[in-house]
């Protein structure tokens, strides 16, 4: 996981538990062992509240309802970016729902997870986006070994509070050696989403997902480690991490026709090539590889794992949980296993 899922000016703020050690982000703040959902929650939600108001617009006249639509926000205490000011804090629109939608914000949520769970510790709590608008919580799973390989599994859940999209929870593993995320791409076995009306009994519906998830995590890991064991007995020269990886993770885009384009088009492939550049080195001499990473396809997609979480310049906690970073972790196992 990323190391920067923490406080910097508010674009993420995280609880963190410390049952075993620190979780594999690091650099979160750590708080009191063995906290459930809702009480990691209450740590990190002060200052923070969820709200469904009615919608409409001021105008010359007076003012105008929008009748049986409402937005949906968050109030953030103090100035903050990208907000409107409120009463000396930060309103910030998370979306627009109909008035018969059920919304479940955060401090529900995590009431949800609790029950499913039966009060099991959180490694992980936190708040995505300046405005808060996605709950991220990690529950520990059990550990096993890959090839020498200390790994750690996790049951990832996200919940959105925009109105629109789903909450969905994903099945990660933790490489202990250098914690990073490896965000598997085998939807049908690691990938969930929950998606329901808001119309009602949205919690007991979510709660009772959750609880079939969870029930099912035992198959998903025994899953999840054949796939590892496979790549880390299977070879990989650097031809093949340039021509059946990297090309696949980091494609140069077509050259372009029309003269003006060809400048960009250069910019765009010279930054491609420094990725490659920087996958291939950490894939040589890594300074965390192991006898299990080196020369194996599992040291090529943890090169790449390593680059996206650790090494790329300016990426952000959402791109590696929820945008580009994971699309291109997901590129770089199916790539190698399509090697196997």
């Amino acid at each position: 996981m990323s190391h920067d899922l923490t406080i910097h000016n508010g674009v993420a703020r995280f609880a963190d538990n410390e049952r075993s050690g620190p979780a594999w982000h690091k650099l979160c703040k750590q708080v009191l062992n063995g906290q459930n959902a809702t009480e990691a929650w209450e740590r990190i939600g002060n200052g923070i509240t969820y709200h469904k108001l009615p919608l409409g617009v001021q105008g010359k006249s007076g003012y105008c309802p929008f009748p049986g639509y409402y937005g949906m926000c968050s109030i953030v205490a103090g100035h903050h970016d990208g907000g409107e000011v409120v009463n000396g804090h930060t309103l910030y629109s998370l979306g627009t729902v109909h008035d018969s939608y059920v919304p479940l914000f955060a401090p529900e949520a995590v009431q949800v997870i609790d029950r499913a769970t039966n009060g099991m510790a959180v490694d992980t709590l936190g708040l995505l986006g300046k405005s808060g608008h996605t709950l991220f919580c990690s529950l520990a799973l059990p550990h096993f070994d890959v090839a020498g390989d200390a790994i750690a599994g996790y049951l990832n859940i996200g919940a959105p509070m925009n109105g629109t999209d789903a909450v969905w929870s994903r099945t990660g593993v933790v490489r202990m050696v250098c914690a990073n995320t490896m965000v598997l791409a085998m939807s049908e076995h690691t990938d969930h989403a929950f998606s329901s009306r808001h119309y009602g009994k949205i919690a007991e519906r979510l709660e009772k997902w959750l609880r079939t998830i969870l029930d099912s995590q035992g198959h998903v890991l025994e899953t999840i480690k054949e796939a590892c064991t496979l790549l880390a007995m299977s070879s990989c020269s650097e031809a093949t991490l340039k021509n059946g990886v990297l090309s696949t993770v980091y494609p140069y885009p077509t050259r372009p026709e029309q003269e003006a384009l060809i400048e960009p088009w250069e910019k765009a492939c010279l930054k491609l090539a420094e990725r490659r550049t920087v996958v291939s080195h950490l894939f040589e001499s890594s300074p965390t590889q192991t006898t299990a990473t080196t020369g194996t396809l599992w040291g090529a997609y943890q090169s790449v794992v390593e680059y996206e979480d650790y090494y790329r310049p300016h990426a952000t906690a959402m791109s590696k949980v929820f945008g580009m970073g994971k699309e291109r972790k997901e590129a770089a196992f199916s790539a190698c296993m399509s090697l196997v």
